[in-house]
């Protein structure tokens, strides 16, 4: 499961490493990564909202975050990932003939 500490500060700059889209690394603004502090803000504020019920259901972190697009990159990345490892797996298994 991911979390936020699934992604590191930058100790120098003070925002948070994020993945990129890379067919969209033309339009990646560096100076738009959040900080700690901003998602800490986030966080306390979608627990503040008018909508107490979606605060409710809402159950992971960074969901209530501007790191939910960033997320849903990696996501689809690992995804991608394990369709290809799982490709390969079946296509060793066949060539072998283990079942």
């Amino acid at each position: 499961m991911l979390s936020l500490r699934d992604f590191f500060p930058c100790l120098s700059l003070g925002r948070v490493c994020i993945p990129i889209d890379p067919s969209k690394a033309d339009q990646f603004d560096p100076s738009t990564v959040p900080t700690l502090s901003q998602l800490v803000e986030e966080i306390d504020a979608f627990g503040k909202s008018d909508d107490a019920a979606e605060a409710k259901i809402v159950s992971k972190e960074y969901k209530k975050t501007s790191l939910r697009e960033p997320m849903k990159v990696f996501e689809e990345f690992l995804s991608g990932l394990s369709e290809t490892w799982r490709g390969r797996h079946m296509e060793a298994s066949d060539a072998t003939m283990e079942f």
